[in-house]
């Protein structure tokens, strides 16, 4: 019987090298046991956000064939690629450049000015951190101090 982080590391080394040159980003992969089948689900989207149903559709099927045609996965397995949605928490420079120019949350891990959470616009991202554009002007937080940050509807 395969180890679900055998498993996992396998899938996810072929759903990386998918999607090489391709126009989305891998963000996540996710896989649990149903019974005696697998549930695998991969966490894809555009470096600007926005992947469609039919993009996620199309994907499910290419990386299903890669995945038969590997032998990757002894027995019965569910595939899922989806978006991770708005409510993804960010953490990375790849999360917060999907989320350029929307409105989000941050959530600090130290307090700036006595507060845990900034609310605003993402001005610019960076390796070091993002500038957050609110009412009372620009802020500069690195990803040091980052928690999470949440889009905002």
């Amino acid at each position: 019987m395969m180890l679900i982080d055998e498993l996992k590391e396998k899938v996810q080394d072929c759903v990386v090298t998918i999607l090489v040159g391709s126009e989305f980003d891998f963000v996540h992969l996710r896989v649990k046991r149903r019974n005696r089948d697998f549930l695998i689900e991969v966490f894809v989207d555009k470096p600007r956000g926005g992947i469609t149903l039919q993009q996620c559709a199309e994907l499910n099927k290419i990386i299903i064939h890669k995945i038969d045609e590997a032998n990757l996965v002894a027995g019965n397995y569910f595939l899922e690629v989806c978006s991770p949605g708005i409510d993804w928490p960010m953490k990375t420079e790849k999360d917060f450049l999907r989320a350029l120019n929307r409105r989000v949350r941050v959530h600090l891990n130290e307090p700036v000015d006595h507060q845990f959470e900034f609310e605003g616009s993402i001005q610019t991202v960076s390796q070091e951190g993002v500038m957050v554009g609110m009412k009372q002007g620009v802020m500069a937080i690195p990803f040091s101090n980052i928690r999470k940050g949440i889009q905002v509807v």
